[in-house]
């Protein structure tokens, strides 16, 4: 329409320099005013006609884009229809009731149907614009499709993603445009709110994207359609498997010191006794003292079994450590029965 409104205002300008050349001139209640021929008026006309059509195939296309929006725009259609097939059927004169002529009563007719459309419905509302500003910049792609299944919507962030093509066709299933995501978001269709991890569709790549789908439903509770917002969170992921890598490792360094605490403090003194019992057990019986060197060995075989023992339950401890994956009540569970079998 912008493309134009341009060439009434370059007639205009034609007609105040040369006004014979398509109108004549008569005095009407002491002022001079131009009567158009009828070529001029039909002239005017099918350029109306012109910015109608255009108008109507961009509201038509928004009438498919956006069915949420479907009662407004229609009004906005009917109110460039009716003037565009009202005008050149009825007789001016009997329309025309001075100074307002036919034209005024049909733009007043179109401006009345316009203001029901973007006030009462409440287009033109700052919220509804900031939330397409936000859906358009933001850093996540979206896609919206419809009950079938098709593409009717999709943010600027979508394009970049991986196998998206360079040109989506809206009402298009999307299967037959994005099929590799389509195999992985088919799964995450229903009727409640779902997120979950995925891999990029692209062999060779490890993005991982974080995928919410959104049922879109009218307040009866009929589905709509789908929305699905894709984040790239591979670094965030990565992250996380390097904090839960330097945990573990942190864990492991805390069990050894750990170990080695006990092994210093408990098995070495153990061992050290032994030794001790031993080379006593020896001078004995090298002195004779048969019957005092076995008390000092049976000494020496209660401190070995005691060790063992500690040995043992050292080594338990670290089999014992709850599993990757395993919940607590089940490894308390695995616990108590290897405890009883020991």
């Amino acid at each position: 329409s912008l493309n134009l409104l341009f060439l009434p205002a370059l007639l205009i300008i034609f007609i105040s320099f040369w006004p014979s050349a398509v109108s004549s001139s008569d005095i009407h209640a002491g002022f001079q005013v131009f009567e158009g021929s009828e070529l001029v008026r039909w002239g005017f006309y099918a350029y109306f006609v012109a910015v109608m059509l255009v108008t109507l195939v961009v509201l038509f296309i928004c009438l498919l884009r956006a069915p949420a929006f479907r009662a407004p725009i229609w009004l906005l259609i009917l109110g460039r229809v009716i003037p565009m097939l009202g005008y050149p059927i009825p007789d001016p004169e009997r329309l025309s009731v001075p100074p307002i002529q036919t034209g005024l009563l049909f733009l007043g007719f179109t401006m009345v149907l316009y203001f029901i459309a973007l006030y009462s419905y409440q287009i033109l509302q700052v919220s509804p614009v900031a939330r397409d500003a936000v859906i358009a910049h933001m850093p996540y792609g979206l896609f919206v499709l419809d009950a079938g299944n098709r593409l009717v919507d999709f943010n600027r962030a979508a394009e970049y993603l991986p196998q998206v093509p360079d040109k989506l066709d809206l009402r298009k299933p999307v299967s037959q445009q994005i099929p590799g995501w389509w195999k992985k978001l088919e799964k995450l269709l229903g009727d409640e709110s779902t997120s979950n991890d995925i891999d990029s569709p692209e062999p060779e790549s490890e993005q991982i994207f974080r995928v919410t789908s959104v049922p879109l439903k009218q307040a009866s509770g009929w589905r709509m359609g789908q929305a699905f917002l894709l984040e790239d969170v591979t670094d965030a992921r990565r992250a996380e498997q390097l904090q839960t890598q330097t945990q573990r490792s942190m864990a492991t360094l805390q069990e050894r010191e750990r170990l080695a605490r006990e092994l210093h403090d408990e098995l070495a003194q153990e061992l050290a006794l032994i030794n001790l019992q031993a080379q006593l057990a020896k001078d004995l019986l090298a002195m004779g003292q048969v019957e005092k060197a076995q008390e000092q060995l049976q000494i020496l075989a209660s401190e070995a079994l005691r060790a063992q023992v500690d040995v043992r339950d050292e080594i338990s401890k670290l089999l014992h450590r709850i599993a990757e994956g395993e919940d607590f009540l089940g490894a308390i569970k695995r616990l108590v029965h290897n405890f009883q079998q020991t």
